[in-house]
């Protein structure tokens, strides 16, 4: 099932907020087949890349992603996450 969400997936239908929060869980929870993890992590990743905006200097991988799923149950919001990767230099 979510692989059929990730490839249909539309942010502004279910805005930046709870995309970001599936997106994250997709990653990081969701035991997909071997067989098509790959496919799947790689596109949610490029997808939390287009929410935060960043440009093709920096990737997101897999253990960024526990990161920021603990930052957000601190209570850190996405555009919080969003603020703290503008300051990275590329």
């Amino acid at each position: 099932m979510a692989g059929v969400v990730l490839d249909n997936f539309n942010v502004p239908m279910i805005g930046e907020d709870l995309a970001f929060e599936f997106l994250l869980d997709a990653i990081n929870f969701i035991p997909f087949p071997l067989s098509i993890r790959r496919k799947y992590v790689l596109k949610a990743e490029g997808f939390i890349e287009e929410l935060l905006g960043l440009s093709g200097d920096h990737e997101i991988h897999m253990d960024e992603a526990a990161v920021m799923e603990e930052m957000l149950r601190e209570g850190k919001t996405l555009e919080d996450i969003r603020n703290s990767y503008k300051k990275i230099p590329a």
